[in-house]
């Protein structure tokens, strides 16, 4: 479990030494075209939620932020059993994205976005905004593909005294 916390101190390093990078490198310039047209560098100060949707509710993804990272916090402090390694991965990843995230709304009242995939004129976005779309989709993957034969294999391989099924689900 403190792997977790690992994975997500390492997503807000780098999400906080990228949007640094791109305020003193980008916001003079505004774009910059790592392959013509594919892929930019794109600075922009984005005030809503992640991928420039929903302005102006700077107060609502905070406290959402908040949660989130309560939220995955007492899970992991109520787990019993270990946790997968999909698991690992995709709870550190969205916290790690919270968290960098919730640092730009409370300090600067928005995120600073700069990657932008012009290929497909995706929204503009930044570390934090991959690290919790990515944990999302771990997360969904292991749900519904590995969550309940990992359980399961948990359950055959303890003793009864060492494994409380019910505690280890949630």
């Amino acid at each position: 479990m403190l792997l977790v916390y690992l994975l997500a101190l390492l997503s807000v390093a780098a999400d906080q030494v990228t949007k640094r990078m791109a305020e003193m490198q980008l916001k003079p310039v505004r774009d910059v075209p790592l392959i013509d047209n594919v892929l930019h560098f794109t600075y922009t100060e984005n005030p809503g939620a992640a991928f420039g949707m929903f302005p102006g509710g700077r107060w609502v993804f905070i406290i959402a932020s908040i949660l989130a990272v309560i939220g995955i916090a007492i899970y992991l402090a109520r787990r019993t059993a270990p946790l997968h390694k999909l698991e690992v991965l995709a709870l550190g990843l969205i916290m790690g994205g919270a968290v960098g995230n919730l640092i730009d709304r409370i300090l600067f009242k928005y995120v600073t976005d700069f990657i932008y995939v012009k290929a497909i004129n995706f929204a503009i976005f930044n570390v934090a905004d991959a690290c919790v779309s990515v944990g999302a989709v771990l997360l969904c993957v292991y749900i519904f593909f590995y969550h309940e034969k990992y359980i399961n294999r948990l359950k055959k391989n303890a003793l009864p005294e060492e494994f409380d099924g019910e505690k280890a689900e949630g």
